[in-house]
């Protein structure tokens, strides 16, 4: 599987999950409370229940409340309780229980209006600051509410048992459907998987087929120009010298463009792999030089490179072929710098032309790959590029000033010896960068 797949896979199976994940945990969570809810509804039946038994268990003669069967009564051993009389129905008197704390008297005068005995729930707080549920029922002596009993108690704990189960059993499915998610992502993911594998061993025996045919050609040309050069003052026609240049230059094109979908197929095959090595800047620049006669390069000195060498001198070559074919103003090639300076911990690396710039249509999609507004560009150049300054742990931008400026920021690398080429050093370049 390509590097991209294997991400766009990852990026659903993590996706399915964290779905997964939201809903089981909002499931949970609503469970829970549902449960916690039911809890505390069954509780407060519960105290209803002992207050109603209470009532029965509470007698008013002549005005007198007799209590001894609620105080023998098991409920008085589960909650605690208290009495209130209305006598005539004017006001509450304490009858029997330990002091009330707040809330008690308020839950007992609030019973007194109970006409149909459903019960009245509060919460009272007692004298150590905590809190009890607190239930109370209406007494009634010939048809008539008389008094209440009011019973308190803890709010029973949950032991968190099913709380347990309930995340544990989430857990579990969350992981079940991150498997699932996976091998359904790998299902949906297949065919493209097939695709692309056949695309890449197409493109990888295209460029190895064209590459050998496409060699002789450049070094059919290559000859062909320098005969061309050693002949002209026997005759050779200028119209046929510059075709002959042309079709050099052509066949150079057509090497660069096989070379690059060759690694473009090594690349999405998982086949390359970097290799950091001191890098002689000056031997690439002699060799950039020789077909690039506008390329001018300015090193900063005391600046020490490591990079893998072949890929360092790939992005350079795409950025200064593409000012080279992209920069020409009125029929004039551009003027092209390749500069590398130390900018506090980093390296930058900048290729600049005098040329018409970049437009502005093309800016976000400049290091897109296969996006290209040259008809007979390939649209991988500058996405190699890319690639490779983003593999070095580094960033590329690129603006328009006076000409199209493209640069690349590396973090400072481990220091080297400096690598010099005497000629090089002799015409005025300094010494080189750290990738």
């Amino acid at each position: 599987m390509s590097a991209p797949l294997g991400r766009l896979r990852l990026r659903l199976t993590i996706f399915y999950g964290l779905a997964s994940a939201l809903a089981l945990v909002a499931l949970s969570l609503v469970t829970i409370s549902v449960d916690r809810r039911l809890s505390a509804e069954r509780a407060d039946q519960e105290l209803i229940g002992y207050a109603s038994r209470g009532t029965i268990l509470v007698d008013f003669i002549n005005g007198t409340a007799n209590v001894g069967g609620l105080a023998n009564d098991v409920i008085s051993r589960r909650v605690e309780w208290w009495v209130f009389g209305s006598p005539k129905g004017q006001g509450l008197t304490a009858v029997a229980g330990p002091p009330a704390p707040d809330g008690v008297r308020a839950l007992a005068a609030k019973a007194l209006t109970d006409d149909e005995e459903t019960g009245s729930l509060g919460w009272v707080t007692t004298g150590a600051g905590g809190r009890l549920r607190a239930a109370a029922m209406p007494v009634y002596v010939d048809n008539t509410i008389s008094g209440a009993v009011v019973v308190a108690a803890p709010r029973p704990k949950s032991d968190g048992r099913l709380a347990r189960f309930v995340w544990m059993t989430a857990g579990a499915l969350g992981a079940l459907s991150t498997l699932v998610g996976w091998w359904l992502a790998g299902r949906t993911i297949r065919p493209a998987i097939a695709s692309l594998a056949q695309e890449e061993r197409f493109l990888t025996a295209a460029a190895h087929e064209l590459r050998t045919p496409i060699s002789r050609v450049r070094a059919v040309a290559e000859s062909a120009a320098l005969l061309c050069r050693d002949l002209k003052p026997d005759g050779v026609t200028a119209e046929l010298t510059y075709e002959i240049s042309r079709l050099n230059q052509l066949s150079i094109e057509a090497s660069t463009v096989v070379d690059q979908l060759l690694l473009v197929a090594r690349l999405d095959a998982g086949h390359l792999e970097l290799r950091r090595e001191p890098v002689d800047l000056y031997a690439i620049a002699e060799r950039l030089r020789a077909h690039h006669p506008t390329l001018a390069t300015t090193f900063d000195e005391g600046i020490n490179v490591r990079a893998d060498p072949v890929l360092l001198e790939r992005a350079v070559e795409n950025l200064v072929t593409n000012a080279e074919r992209h920069g020409v103003r009125n029929g004039q090639p551009p003027s092209i710098i390749w500069s590398m300076r130390l900018d506090a911990n980093d390296v930058t690396l900048q290729v600049s032309d005098d040329g018409p710039g970049i437009p502005e249509a093309m800016r976000t999609e400049l290091f897109e790959r296969f996006r290209s507004n040259d008809p007979h560009g390939s649209g991988v150049g500058l996405w190699l590029v890319r690639w490779i300054v983003e593999q070095h742990g580094g960033t590329i931008s690129a603006e328009s000033n006076n000409g199209a400026v493209i640069t690349a920021r590396f973090p400072q690398g481990a220091n080297s010896p400096p690598t010099r080429n005497p000629e090089a050093a002799a015409s005025g370049c300094g010494s080189v960068a750290a990738l």
